[in-house]
């Protein structure tokens, strides 16, 4: 009898916890939120922090300062909360650390970091981090010397200023805005920073270069040195026979940067030849970003032998020779940039060891109807080309790649590129190169109508890409392009 009672016991326990669950159940799968029902045990996706670019400001911009996370984003769509804090704990927020764009104020020179969560309503995202650097100059330079400047600390002409402080470690100039007529040598470990109370009202240097200067500048820069913020340009008088660049990256330098610059000279100086940015022999990791060469005489910009380059985000327009000339360089890579009206080629690479060209834009090359390409690549070396749209004029020579004399084909790699051509009988390829010839029939492209053998890969010729003039410097395809999507990633190039 006991054994019997024990045993229904267990029976009633059992049925009750049965049920119990069978209860609890909907319960646990759904649950209400803010924006109604939601089940918990559907996919969520974690959001992904973005704490904005990092920022170097001076210390009288620093009263101020907007941190940026309106980057971070959701895979679900869903709704963002923002959480700041800043790495040391020393830093407040105005007013407060929960908005995507909260200010900061910062009353003293240094490293500053700013952690940044945010949360979809059900997961947090992994953090990111943002450096604020603030920096106080050592120098300023102000053509009228106003009173506000440290008379300590100020000068009249910018290569006094470097001489003043350059003793080899890093040291800040600030130029204000302003016209200085002078040749500028950056010495080692100078940072240049133009200011301007202004957009895009730079201060600007402009000089002459003597006709016996053949390997003249206006502005050279050694190891470590910094451009930024600055009009440069060359001028003489007319007819005046002299070889020269604007901005010159000195031989054997290291780690000198070019940014958001406009390099160019004047209309009266046609007779001479001038590039834009030479980098000298075997100067090594140079960076040009954000800058505009124009309006040059000579090359767009000349990388020598066994230097290398990265350029970002570069217009170049209207050169009389090529817009980018590399020379037996040790490394070249030209990303997002704009290549319009060079006289010659839009890039000639000769015997250059790595090139990688991605998301360029390539077009009205050649001044004069000749043999010209869009990108030429001779010699050897290694040489990725991808997610580039070059736009050939209706001239019969010009053709959009050139291979011609080109060894490296085993290490050429050549994917998502576009060729529109105007021409009656087009020509997207000239030069023969050591690759298996492309059937037609079974090809992933149309290719070329001259019989020559090209790279195997996603290519293309598109329609007529509907460029925006780019006189306007709206330089980028338009929305209804059928080349809009030739990218791997769905970006145009030029964007």
């Amino acid at each position: 009898m006991n054994g019997a009672r024990i045993l229904l016991l267990i029976l009633l326990m059992f049925f009750s916890l049965t049920i119990g669950c069978a209860i609890e159940a909907p319960e646990t799968a759904e649950k209400e939120g803010d924006e109604g029902i939601l089940p918990v045990n559907s996919e969520n996706n974690r959001p992904v922090a973005h704490a904005g670019m990092d920022q170097i400001l001076l210390i009288t911009d620093a009263s101020e300062i907007f941190l940026d996370g309106t980057g971070s984003e959701d895979p679900d769509g869903d709704a963002l909360t923002y959480l700041w804090r800043p790495v040391d704990g020393a830093v407040s927020f105005d007013p407060d650390n929960r908005r995507p764009t909260p200010s900061i104020s910062l009353s003293s020179s240094g490293e500053f970091y700013f952690i940044l969560s945010v949360n979809d309503g059900r997961m947090d995202s992994e953090p990111d981090i943002v450096k604020i650097t603030v920096v106080e100059p050592n120098a300023w330079v102000d053509g009228d010397l106003s009173a506000d400047i440290p008379e300590a600390f100020r000068f009249k002409t910018i290569q006094k200023a470097i001489d003043a402080v350059a003793d080899g470690t890093e040291k800040i100039i600030v130029v204000e805005e302003g016209l200085y007529t002078e040749k500028v040598s950056l010495e080692k470990n100078i940072y240049l920073f133009g200011r301007s109370t202004m957009e895009n009202d730079f201060p600007k240097i402009a000089c002459s270069l003597a006709e016996s200067e053949r390997e003249g500048a206006v502005i050279i820069l050694k190891s470590n040195a910094t451009l930024e913020n600055f009009h440069v340009y060359c001028e003489a008088s007319p007819g005046v026979d002299i070889e020269g660049s604007v901005v010159r990256i000195g031989e054997s330098s290291n780690g000198s940067t070019v940014s958001n610059c406009r390099i160019s000279q004047t209309e009266n100086q046609r007779n001479a030849y001038i590039d834009g940015i030479t980098l000298g022999r075997n100067a090594s990791l140079g960076t040009i970003l954000n800058t505009a060469v124009e309006d040059v005489s000579g090359e767009g910009i000349v990388i020598k032998e066994g230097a290398s380059v990265c350029i970002k985000n570069t217009f170049l327009k209207r050169s009389a020779g090529s817009s980018v000339w590399g020379i037996k360089s040790r490394s070249i890579v030209i990303e997002k940039s704009l290549i319009y009206q060079a006289g010659y080629h839009g890039i000639d690479l000769y015997e250059c060891e790595n090139a990688t060209i991605n998301h360029c834009t390539i077009a009205d090359f050649a001044g004069v109807d000749d043999s010209q390409c869009g990108l030429k690549i001779s010699g050897g070396g290694a040489a990725e080309i991808k997610n580039t749209l070059i736009v050939v004029k209706p001239l019969s020579t010009l053709s959009g790649f050139s291979f011609n004399s080109y060894s490296g084909a085993t290490n050429l790699s050549y994917s998502h590129n576009y060729i529109y051509s105007a021409q009656p009988t087009p020509k997207y390829y000239t030069g023969d190169i050591t690759m298996e010839p492309v059937d037609p029939l079974t090809a992933p492209f149309t290719h070329a109508v001259d019989g020559t053998n090209h790279p195997n890969g996603t290519i293309s010729r598109t329609a007529d890409p509907e460029l925006r003039s780019p006189e306007t410097d709206q330089f980028s395809l338009s929305p209804g392009s059928p080349a809009a999507g030739l990218a791997e990633n769905g970006l145009n190039p030029g964007i």
